[in-house]
C-alpha cells in the first residue's frame, strides 16, 4: 500500500493541482482507508487500522470543514503512526492551533494542515493579498478549511509581515498567537486586550467584524520601545465559540522599524 510521510508527495502522487482536487475520500481510498461518518461519543474522530487497511470514523455532528480537518488528521496518524491499532481523538486534540505543540496529536495536526492547505497551492493563492480576514474568507472558501486554520496558514505563508492572535471573549486574555516566520521575536501581543483595540469592541459586542484592516497605534498591541510612535493594521472578528480573532499586519516591512 502507499505510505506518504510528506503530505505534498501524497497530493502530487494523486495528481492534485488545485484546491478542488483535494478530495479526501479519494485520497483515503488510495491508501486503503475507508471514511465513515456517524454519531460518536467522547471523541470527534478515530482511526482503527491494521497492517494494510484502516477505517476512519468521523462525527456527523460537526461542521463539514471541521470534518475535513478531522479526516486529514486521522490520515496523518495512518501515515506517521502506523503500528498503533487505535487513535481516538478528542476535540481538544484536533486543530491547526495545536500544530505548534509536541506529541503525536500535534504532528497529525501539522500533517492535516499541510494536506488541506499545501504550500505549493496556498502560497500562489495568497500571493500579494492583504493579511486580513477578508483574505482569510476567500482562501477558506477555496480550500474548504476553517477560518482559524486558514488564518494560521495565511500568517505562515502570506506575502506580508503579520501576526494572528486569539483571545477569550469571557476574560479578554490571550489564548495563543503565531507570527509570520521573519517577524521579530520580541513582538509579543499583550496578554490582555487593550481597551482601545477593535478586538475589545468585538469582545464587547459592538461588532462581529471590524470590517477591514484599520490603522491603530502599535502600543495598543505591543510593549516594545517607542511603540506609541508606530502604527499597525488590525482586523478583528468574532470567532467560533468563545474566541475573538485578530490579524495584525504591516503593509511594508519599513513599518516594523523601531519596534524591534
Amino acid at each position: 500500500m502507499n505510505i506518504f510521510k510528506n503530505p505534498s508527495d501524497f497530493l502530487k502522487y494523486f495528481g492534485v493541482t488545485c484546491p478542488d482536487d483535494i478530495r479526501l475520500e479519494r485520497l483515503a481510498a488510495g491508501c486503503d482507508t475507508t471514511i465513515i461518518y456517524k454519531h460518536l461519543t467522547g471523541c470527534e474522530a478515530c482511526i482503527i487500522g491494521g497492517k494494510e487497511k484502516a477505517t476512519i470514523f468521523v462525527s456527523n455532528n460537526i461542521h463539514k470543514n471541521r470534518q475535513r480537518f478531522c479526516v486529514a488528521h486521522e490520515l496523518g496518524h495512518w501515515m506517521l503512526d502506523r503500528g498503533t491499532p487505535l487513535f481516538s481523538c478528542k476535540a481538544e486534540d484536533i486543530g491547526a492551533h495545536h500544530t505548534f505543540q509536541k506529541g503525536v496529536e500535534a504532528r497529525a495536526n501539522r500533517y492535516a494542515a499541510d494536506l488541506l492547505m499545501p504550500e505549493f497551492l496556498f502560497k500562489p493563492a495568497s500571493d500579494g493579498l492583504e493579511m486580513s480576514f477578508n483574505t482569510v474568507r476567500v482562501l477558506h472558501g477555496q480550500f474548504n478549511t476553517s477560518l482559524m486554520a486558514t488564518a494560521i496558514r495565511l500568517t505562515q505563508l502570506g506575502s506580508y509581515p503579520a501576526l494572528f492572535a486569539w483571545y477569550d471573549t469571557k476574560t479578554g486574555r490571550r489564548l495563543g498567537f503565531i507570527r509570520w516566520p521573519d517577524l521579530p521575536l520580541c513582538l509579543w501581543p499583550h496578554e490582555n486586550l487593550h481597551h482601545e483595540t477593535y478586538a475589545m469592541e468585538v469582545l464587547c459586542g459592538k461588532y462581529i467584524d471590524s470590517g477591514e484592516p484599520k490603522r491603530v497605534s502599535a502600543d495598543f498591541w505591543f510593549n516594545t520601545r517607542n511603540a506609541q510612535d508606530y502604527d499597525i493594521y488590525e482586523h478583528s472578528i468574532k470567532g467560533f465559540g468563545d474566541l475573538v480573532l485578530t490579524m495584525i499586519w504591516w503593509k511594508d516591512e519599513s513599518m516594523l522599524d523601531g519596534l524591534s
